[in-house]
């Protein structure tokens, strides 16, 4: 008995193949597989093979308008848990620099919750400044008071007057 006969060879409704497209957006993401992995031929013949009906969506559609949508559910879900006060309440901020290959600086402004989840808060391309705590902390400044109460900083920077509305410690 081959695959073929387990298929349903019926069309996707409308919103059954969003969700689909939306799982397998998932899928390469959570893999890291690249998204011109749905060009394969050999990889359509096996979506073909599983259900020939499902035509998988191309590589404007999955850049496009399935990762903006996924984004958007993402930034969503961040902010309804940085809203409740009983998952908020106890946060971890933590940022981390580096520079790319094009000699850029680079930092990721995250926050870890008290159960270990971590969403990125903010990327900053910080490479017109010079690398001076004082600087960092300026640039940062705007995202502490727009995002979140820091009511203490921690840095691994010596330097005098960092962070003048929180308590270093």
């Amino acid at each position: 008995m081959s695959v073929a006969s387990y298929t349903d060879k019926h069309k996707f409704s409308a919103s059954q193949n969003k969700v689909i497209q939306h799982l397998l957006l998932l899928a390469l993401i959570m893999g890291g597989v690249p998204f011109a992995f749905v060009a394969n031929l050999q990889f359509q013949n096996f979506l073909h093979c599983l259900r020939p009906s499902f035509v998988p969506p191309g590589l404007i559609m999955l850049r496009g308008s399935l990762l903006d949508g996924l984004h958007g559910e993402i930034l969503v879900q961040h902010a309804a848990w940085l809203a409740d006060e009983k998952l908020a309440r106890h946060l971890t901020l933590f940022i981390d620099g580096w520079s790319n290959a094009r000699m850029e600086s680079i930092y990721a402004i995250c926050v870890m919750f008290p159960d270990r989840r971590a969403i990125l808060l903010d990327a900053l391309d910080l490479s017109s400044l010079t690398h001076s705590a004082e600087n960092i902390a300026d640039a940062l400044q705007t995202l502490f008071v727009c995002i979140l109460k820091v009511t203490m900083s921690v840095s691994t920077h010596a330097c005098r007057d960092c962070y003048q509305d929180h308590k270093p410690i």
